[in-house]
């Protein structure tokens, strides 16, 4: 049963109580981030420092952010170092996600839905999780709820989100078919949500080719897709985020059309990510965008149902939101306070390092301010064209020679220690066990090595000695 209120009350409460489920997913959750989100600070950092769209300081301007132009959002906070911009990005994030969920629940009430079922999966483990992470989901997440409304900012908040994730396109472009009605709209009344939906991404990629040689953000480049690895992740987000536990019941019928293109838009946006191939990062951050989408499915299905089958929905997909948050949310809010200690132990070990080569590189990107060869080719297209995936780049011996790393950090795999020779230690990674066989690290040494907390983990940090030329230039020591 709906709370017995005025409907202008009734708006009020629900709006409170999706803003308070929000907020308490972002409070229990708070302290997750990813290396991403250091990688993003770092670039901000770099135009705050006068050096333009780089990750280095050297080299021409990099792609190294997927959504173009977020990152000068940092900008003004990342005049003294990264963290500045890393902690604006968590705190604007989850704040921007918790008044979309008022929003959200305001809404819902406005055209006669019920919401109170499904709120509790607002405070779900992945929503609080990644919109205080640092990246630009919180914001995305908030754009796409926007985009359920009826205005045109609707219209103009899913194309923005669209522009700042390609992936998002064809969910965004199905929401926008809600708008077409023949019997009453002209022709270019139809076809302009959509084709608004669709003119952001395209201006974006145009920008994006014109500053940077590319249409496509360099990750894509970097991360090839695997569908297999996709359609393990698509599955994952539909069985394990909640909503669609909701969807199961009768109901259908009385949903309206514009409510049915809502859920071909989710339904698209998992056939999406299955085919992009996911990616690498816990709790399903690709699909997080179309979770409001889903919810809202959920809420005009539970509208028209009896209360025993909302119950037994809802207890579902609690019980399956719980489980989440317990096995991966909970752990994963000691992530922050790990690789600021990671930072701090690595940085007097990095000091006076030439160039510094790694596959984890922001974190170390925080902790070493010089150059950074990123053996994943995240913001370096030269590596993001070799062949093989972010973690198993087939480099050559040759590629060093040409670089000249003098220092090399590597993750051991779970449970190894340093052996020696250092070499014959088993790496985290394809990429890291190829690299150390090449014959230019042979002749290095472990300077150190810093435990990666709360793992059975350490990072190995290789060093190379310097010589002086004859021609006044430094030269590795072979």
């Amino acid at each position: 049963m709906l709370p017995n209120t005025s409907r202008g009350g009734s708006r009020v409460l629900a709006a409170s109580l999706a803003a308070a489920a929000a907020a308490l997913g972002v409070a229990i959750f708070w302290g997750f981030t990813v290396d991403d989100a250091w990688i993003t600070a770092r670039v901000a950092w770099r135009i705050a420092s006068g050096l333009g769209y780089r990750f280095n300081s050297s080299g021409p301007p990099i792609d190294a952010v997927t959504p173009l132009g977020w990152v000068y959002a940092l900008v003004p906070f990342a005049r003294q170092s990264p963290t500045g911009a890393l902690q604006f990005a968590r705190y604007s994030g989850a704040i921007t996600w918790i008044l979309a969920a008022a929003w959200f629940g305001f809404s819902a009430r406005s055209v006669g839905k019920n919401p109170y079922y499904a709120m509790g999966l607002l405070a779900a483990a992945p929503l609080g999780a990644w919109s205080s992470a640092g990246m630009e989901t919180g914001l995305v997440i908030a754009l796409c709820t926007l985009g359920l409304g009826e205005s045109l900012g609707a219209c103009f908040a899913a194309a923005i989100a669209a522009a700042l994730r390609p992936e998002l396109i064809p969910f965004c472009s199905i929401l926008a078919l809600r708008w077409i009605d023949p019997k009453k709209k002209t022709l270019v009344e139809n076809c302009t949500p959509l084709l608004l939906t669709l003119a952001f991404p395209v201006a974006i990629a145009t920008i994006r080719n014109f500053a940077f040689g590319r249409s496509l953000p360099l990750s894509a480049l970097a991360k090839p897709s695997d569908v297999a690895h996709g359609l393990h992740y698509g599955l994952g987000a539909f069985l394990f985020l909640g909503p669609t536990w909701l969807w199961l019941g009768p109901g259908y019928k009385a949903l309206s059309r514009r409510e049915r293109v809502i859920g071909l838009s989710v339904i698209v946006h998992l056939l999406t990510i299955v085919m992009v191939g996911g990616d690498w990062m816990p709790l399903w951050r690709l699909a997080l965008p179309a979770v409001p989408a889903a919810l809202w499915v959920s809420i005009c299905l539970q509208t028209s149902r009896r209360p025993i089958i909302n119950i037994l929905g809802t207890s579902v997909a609690m019980l399956v939101a719980v489980y989440v948050g317990i096995q991966v949310g909970l752990p994963g809010r000691h992530v922050s306070v790990a690789r600021a200690a990671l930072i701090d132990q690595a940085r007097p070990l990095l000091y006076g390092s030439k160039r510094v080569a790694a596959l984890d590189i922001g974190w170390l990107g925080a902790a070493y301010q010089g150059d950074i060869v990123d053996l994943a080719g995240i913001t370096d297209p030269r590596v993001a064209l070799l062949p093989g995936g972010h973690t198993s780049k087939r480099f050559q011996n040759s590629w060093f020679d040409s670089a000249e790393p003098d220092t090399l950090v590597l993750l051991t795999a779970p449970g190894e220690s340093i052996r020696r020779p250092w070499v014959d230690t088993v790496f985290a990674r394809n990429v890291e066990n190829r690299v150390k066989s090449l014959p230019y690290w042979q002749d290095c040494s472990i300077r150190g090595q810093v435990a990666l907390p709360y793992t059975s983990q350490v990072y190995a940090i290789v060093r190379c000695q310097l010589r002086i030329s004859m021609s006044g230039g430094t030269n590795l020591t072979r």
